[in-house]
C-alpha cells in the first residue's frame, strides 16, 4: 500500500480547501509524483469523496465519538480505511488495517485500529448498507439542495441519483485525419484496453483512462468527449450552413467534433481565457487541424462584425450532469452557485441574441439538469426580446436517432441516463431568430 501517503496528502489538501477543483488537484499532484500508481490513487480519492457522507455514517456507527470531533488526519485515515475495506478489492483487509494504523499518531492508533477491525469483522455489503440509509443526502453524499434539484428534475429521483453515483466511463473519438475508424479497435486490442464500440457515434467507450490512452491523446490519435457532449456537436452540425461561432469553446472538443462532421464550415472558437485558448491551440496543432480560428474575448462585451449563421453557447454551469466524473460537486451544490450561474447564462444568451441577425440559429446547451440553468434561462431571456420573433426547433428526433433517451421541455430537451450510451446529463435548446 505505497499509495496511502499520496491518498492522504491529496485529501488533506482538498479537505482544507473545499473550493478546489478535485480533478485539477489530482492531475497536478500526480504530474509531480510520478512514483504514485495514478490509477489506484485516483480511484481511491474519487471513491472516498463520492461516498464521503456514507463513510462518515458507517464510522459513527462504530464509534462513540462524533466524526466532527476528530482531527483532520484521523478523519482522512478512517475515511480511507473504511473505503478500502468496503468498496475496494485492491488490498487484503489485514494490510489495509495495518497500514492505516501505522500511519496514525501514537495516541490515535488503538482508536483507529478498533474501528477498522470492527468494520472488517462485520464486512457489510456496501450497496445493501447504502440502500438501508434513509436520508438520501447521506446515502448519496450530497447537499440537501442537490437532492432537492434531482427530485425536481425527476419525481422518481432514485434512478438519477444511482446513475450519477456510478464510477464514470470514458468516451474516445478517433482523429480521422490520422487514423481510420476501423483501425481503432486494433489499436485498443494491441494495447490490451477493454472497450465497447458505440457505432452510432463512431465512438469507443473505455472504463479506465490510463497512461496508454493519454499517450495516444498527446499524439493526436484520440480525444476525450462524452457521448452527451457529442450530441451538442451533432445538433450544431445539423443546423449549421456557412460560418459558426463557438462562444464558450474551451477545451475545444465540440468545435473539433463539429469540424470533423463538416470540414467545409468556417468555425470561430472563442473563449474568455487566453490560457485555455493557448491550450486549445496546442491541442489542435497535435490534431493537425487548421480550419478553426481561435479568438479570446468576453462574449458579454464582444461586438460581432462578422455575420454568423449559427451561435453555439455551451454555457458555464454547475456541471451537475457530469457528477460521475466530478463527485466533489455533490457537496458543493448550493442555491447561491446556481443563482450566480443563472445570472451569467442569461447575460450570455441575451448578448448573443442582441448581436445575432435575422435568420440565424442559436444552440444553447449546459451539462446540467437544473431548470434554473436550462429551461428557465431560455424562457426568461426570450421574454426580454418582445420585438423579436423566435421559433424553438424540435431536436428530439435527432437525439433519438442516435439512441439517446430524452425528456421534452418547453424550449428544449433533457438527456436522461442511458446505460447504452453512458451519457452525461445535458440540456439542449435550438432557437431560430425569425
Amino acid at each position: 500500500m505505497n499509495n496511502l501517503t499520496h491518498i492522504v496528502k491529496i485529501l488533506s489538501i482538498f479537505f482544507k480547501k473545499r473550493d478546489l477543483n478535485l480533478k485539477l488537484l489530482l492531475s497536478n499532484y500526480l504530474k509531480n509524483n510520478r512514483n504514485a500508481d495514478s490509477g489506484k490513487v485516483t480511484n481511491s480519492v474519487y471513491g472516498i469523496v463520492r461516498n464521503e457522507l456514507t463513510l462518515i455514517y458507517i464510522i459513527e456507527k462504530n464509534s462513540k465519538q462524533k466524526f466532527s470531533s476528530y482531527t483532520i488526519t484521523t478523519k482522512i485515515l478512517l475515511l480511507t480505511g473504511v473505503y478500502l475495506l468496503l468498496f475496494s478489492s485492491s488490498y487484503p483487509d489485514h494490510a489495509i488495517v495495518n497500514e492505516i494504523v501505522n500511519a496514525a499518531k501514537e495516541r490515535k492508533k488503538s482508536f483507529i485500529n478498533a474501528i477498522l477491525r470492527s468494520i472488517a469483522r462485520e464486512k457489510p455489503d456496501p450497496m445493501i448498507l447504502k440502500n438501508r440509509i434513509k436520508p438520501l443526502n447521506i446515502r448519496f453524499s450530497g447537499t440537501s439542495f442537490y437532492i432537492k434539484k434531482v427530485t425536481e428534475f425527476q419525481k422518481d429521483a432514485l434512478p438519477i441519483l444511482e446513475y450519477l453515483d456510478k464510477e464514470p466511463v470514458f468516451h474516445i473519438k478517433p482523429n480521422l485525419g490520422k487514423i481510420s475508424y476501423k483501425s481503432v479497435s486494433k489499436i485498443l486490442e494491441d494495447a490490451k484496453i477493454e472497450f465497447k464500440e458505440i457505432k452510432e457515434l463512431e465512438t469507443f467507450e473505455i472504463k479506465k483512462a490510463g497512461k496508454v490512452i493519454s499517450d495516444f491523446v498527446n499524439k493526436g490519435i484520440f480525444y476525450f468527449q462524452n457521448s452527451g457532449s457529442q450530441l451538442v456537436s451533432i445538433i450544431t452540425a445539423h443546423f449549421s450552413e456557412k460560418k459558426i461561432i463557438d462562444c464558450c469553446s474551451a477545451p475545444g472538443t465540440k468545435s473539433i467534433t463539429l469540424h470533423f462532421f463538416k470540414p467545409e464550415i468556417s468555425i470561430v472558437a472563442n473563449d474568455i481565457s487566453l490560457k485555455r485558448i493557448k491550450l486549445m491551440k496546442n491541442f489542435m496543432k497535435s490534431f493537425d487541424i487548421s480550419g478553426i480560428s481561435l479568438v479570446t474575448s468576453n462574449i458579454l462585451e464582444s461586438y460581432f462584425s462578422t455575420i454568423f449563421d449559427l451561435y453555439l453557447i455551451d454555457a458555464p454551469c454547475s456541471s451537475s450532469g457530469t457528477i460521475r466524473k466530478n463527485p466533489d460537486l455533490k457537496l458543493k451544490f448550493s442555491k447561491e452557485k446556481i443563482t450566480q450561474n443563472s445570472k451569467l447564462q442569461k447575460a450570455i444568451l441575451e448578448s448573443i441574441i442582441g448581436n445575432a441577425h435575422k435568420g440565424s440559429t442559436i444552440v444553447y446547451s449546459v451539462c446540467s439538469f437544473v431548470e434554473d440553468e436550462s429551461e428557465k434561462v431560455v424562457e426568461d431571456v426570450l421574454k426580454t426580446f418582445k420585438k423579436r420573433f423566435f421559433s424553438i426547433l424540435d431536436i428530439g428526433d435527432i437525439a433519438k436517432k442516435f439512441g439517446f433517451k430524452i425528456d421534452h421541455g418547453n424550449y428544449g430537451i433533457f438527456l436522461l441516463p442511458s446505460d447504452k450510451l453512458n451519457n452525461d446529463l445535458f440540456y439542449i435548446s435550438v432557437i431560430k431568430i425569425l
